[in-house]
């Protein structure tokens, strides 16, 4: 029976701004999240991976530094077996792009136009197709199948797989399962998807190697496996690297931005390595002095890296619900009761407004 191992990754985003890290913080985490790369590479040359599948945005941009297409030449080299890259709306295949200028490796292969690679030493053919510009607003896949070939059929693709459109190469559950692909590798997700299935044809979105922000937070990897002419033995495999985490932790009672602190490193070990964003939560006097400034000041002893946002309410005492605080808080109070449609809307202005007037961040 025909078996191939496959490592997929892709969505690395190399080269973008961070805009969301500081100095010398944000440059250190591009040199990260290209190392990230290299974990991968290594993890593909250590499970014995005949195929390393990265389906698009390899770039955030076409203005990528010699450095780092440097360095992905020569971690890429050292794969012994076969890359595929198809290219997606972040970094296309035009006269401009990376893939167009830059030397890579002799065993790497960049899709533009749909083609077929054929590998009769490993009995499969690896079959794809790449963004010609950022935008895809018809199906690549529209109408492809898979060559009439006695092997291993996998397809490499970066699109959105979804029964509406979208400018992000709409691809239709339908021409998966249509397509007689064994197996179809697909980027432009930062999740992993799970091994999902269309007819015959198995599929998965890898996700990301590693977080590159709070929206990118928990375990990050790559899709390890085989793919065979009867099915997919593939499963999520998490990579080594630094994590951004988001906790919320309620400081119901805290008076100051020491009590907080207590709080927060009483309520477990954190890993220091990674990037955290606590959440404060909870009613607080309203006489409090938290300052989530302090607070980050001194975690940053015992982490890496964190955020600290306060999103407590004062709670009101007897004194201070007098005044303008009192009024507002009353009318509040009843139209939240009321029962209305917005009442998210009027528990967050309450929030904020209570804050504002016990002068506290908003």
């Amino acid at each position: 029976m025909n078996s191939v191992k496959i490592v997929q990754s892709g969505d690395f985003h190399l080269d973008s701004p961070l805009s969301s890290h500081k100095g010398s913080f944000r440059e250190q985490r591009r040199e990260e999240l290209l190392q990230s790369v290299g974990g991968l590479v290594a993890h593909a040359v250590r499970v014995k991976a005949d195929l390393l599948l990265l389906a698009g945005d390899i770039f955030d941009s076409a203005r990528v530094r010699k450095s780092t297409v440097d360095y992905l030449s020569r971690v890429f080299s050292q794969f012994p077996g076969h890359i595929f890259i198809s290219p997606g709306n972040h970094d296309p295949y035009e006269a401009q792009s990376p893939y167009a200028k830059a030397l890579l490796p002799g065993n790497v292969k960049v899709f533009s136009d749909y083609e077929e690679v054929f590998l009769p030493e490993l009995g499969a053919a690896v079959c794809g197709a790449g963004f010609r510009s950022p935008t895809v607003k018809s199906s690549l896949l529209a109408g492809v199948r898979a060559p009439q070939f006695d092997g291993v059929k996998i397809l490499v693709m970066h699109g959105e797989v979804s029964g509406s459109e979208n400018p992000y190469n709409p691809i239709k559950p339908v021409e998966i399962a249509e397509s007689g692909f064994d197996y179809a590798a697909l980027g432009h997700r930062h999740e992993f998807s799970g091994i999902l299935r269309e007819g015959r044809t198995f599929y998965g979105y890898a996700g990301i190697p590693e977080g590159r922000g709070f929206d990118e937070s928990g375990a990050r990897g790559c899709i390890t496996g085989t793919v065979s002419i009867s099915g997919a033995d593939l499963m999520f495999r998490e990579l080594p690297g630094r994590r951004y985490l988001v906790e919320e932790v309620d400081i119901t009672g805290a008076s100051s931005s020491t009590e907080v602190c207590d709080i927060i490193t009483g309520s477990g070990a954190y890993d220091p390595h990674s990037i955290v964003r606590f959440v404060l939560k909870g009613d607080v006097p309203g006489h409090s002095t938290i300052d989530a400034a302090i607070i980050r000041s001194f975690l940053a002893r015992k982490l890496f890296d964190c955020e600290v946002i306060d999103r407590s309410m004062p709670a009101l005492d007897q004194a201070e619900g007098k005044g303008l605080l009192g009024i507002f808080s009353a009318r509040m109070e009843k139209l939240i009761s009321d029962g209305r449609d917005d009442r998210e809307i009027l528990e967050e202005a309450m929030r904020l407004g209570t804050r504002a007037l016990c002068k506290r961040d908003i």
